[in-house]
């Protein structure tokens, strides 16, 4: 895996990671235990799937490569 990552959340969940200095995820991916992520060629998939006409969206860029094993794909 190679390039950005991203992960699209509302500026709400935003200011609670940014308020605990560490994000936990959205509901959705508590449920599904990981974090859901998009490759740049997903993103606009996984927006017009999931979020399609919600206001309040923010995204976010994790590089891949410091995180070694712990990403799964």
């Amino acid at each position: 895996m190679s390039g950005p990552l991203y992960k699209v959340c509302t500026e709400a969940a935003l200011a609670e990671a940014m308020s605990k200095g560490r994000f936990e995820g959205s509901p959705d991916d508590r449920r599904d235990g990981f974090i859901h992520l998009s490759a740049r060629d997903q993103l606009r998939g996984t927006l017009d799937k999931h979020f399609a006409r919600q206001p309040g969206l923010m995204l976010l860029e994790v590089v891949a490569e410091p995180h070694g094993d712990a990403f799964k794909w």
